[in-house]
């Protein structure tokens, strides 16, 4: 007896009619979507555009660094003077601490990780990237055009230079960075 009544229990559970009921309420229940939000769904969860904003840590400038540039390693920005934020140095960012491998406590989100390096070295990195670097290259472009100025007046020809070039070499002096981004 108890068999047969397991049997007709399994019998009305995959029942035709059941699933058919089943369905029109699982249709009726899901709220209506267009195409273009399902593709907007779908590009937000296989894109992150974002990372997550880290707090201000006074003396120091925050950043996120790649884990997975084999040119510009973990390794070579520690040698530089960038330190690895752990989760425990930032109440509320446990959640994205590594829980093993190399990076093991540190702040991750997917191959991105947490650092930190003072403000006064980030400084002198930047003014050396965006100010000393670029003057050097337009000192070479200077003597460059100075070059085929001198090529072109001994064939009796002359070569006109636009207004950027003029400008070109004048040095504008460096600017705090940390001022720039938001930083004091």
């Amino acid at each position: 007896m108890a068999r047969q009544i397991k049997r007709d229990a399994v019998i009305k559970r995959t029942s035709p009619k059941r699933a058919e009921r089943a369905e029109k309420s699982r249709e009726s229940t899901a709220p209506e979507i267009s195409d273009d939000e399902r593709v907007e769904m779908l590009r937000q969860s296989m894109f992150q555009s974002s990372l997550p904003d880290l707090p201000k840590m006074p003396g120091f400038h925050m950043c996120w660094l790649t884990t997975e540039n084999p040119r510009d390693p973990i390794v070579r920005r520690e040698q530089l003077g960038y330190t690895l934020l752990k989760a425990s140095e930032l109440p509320g960012w446990e959640f994205h601490a590594a829980k093993g491998g190399s990076f093991q406590g540190c702040i991750m989100v997917n191959e991105m990780i947490a650092a930190k390096i003072p403000t006064r070295l980030w400084e002198k990195y930047m003014a050396n990237n965006h100010h000393v670097e670029p003057l050097f290259s337009e000192e070479q472009l200077i003597a460059k055009t100075k070059e085929q100025q001198e090529e072109a007046a001994r064939h009796g020809a002359q070569i006109i230079e636009s207004p950027g070039m003029v400008e070109l070499g004048k040095d504008p002096g460096v600017q705090p960075f940390s001022s720039s981004y938001g930083e004091d």
